[in-house]
């Protein structure tokens, strides 16, 4: 309900007008047009019987998987006592360079 009261405003002060958001308009409205023709056109007439189902997942199993992951919430750092500050911070910087690139 906002919303619609919100793009009523917009629409008022012409921002549907903007080519910038013509643009995106164009793109949102050619994408939409595109799912419901591949839902209504392609997607409702193809046929798949459950052994087709499970021969393609037999076949392509390693499609369907996700690799093992691990997740670090803390990267400790060993930096020997009475380091100076600028020794502290120089493993933090090595670090954060190999994060960014």
């Amino acid at each position: 309900m906002h919303q619609k009261i919100i793009s009523d405003m917009a629409r008022k002060e012409g921002f549907d007008k903007k080519t910038e958001v013509k643009e995106q308009l164009q793109y949102i409205i050619d994408d939409f047009l595109a799912k419901e023709y591949i839902v209504q056109a392609v997607v409702e007439k193809v046929s798949v019987t459950e052994n087709e189902l499970k021969d393609f997942y037999n076949g392509n199993k390693e499609k369907f998987t996700t690799p093992e992951q691990v997740k670090a919430s803390h990267i400790l750092i060993k930096v020997n006592f009475g380091a100076t500050e600028d020794e502290k911070r120089r493993p933090k910087k090595k670090l954060n360079s190999c994060w960014n690139g």
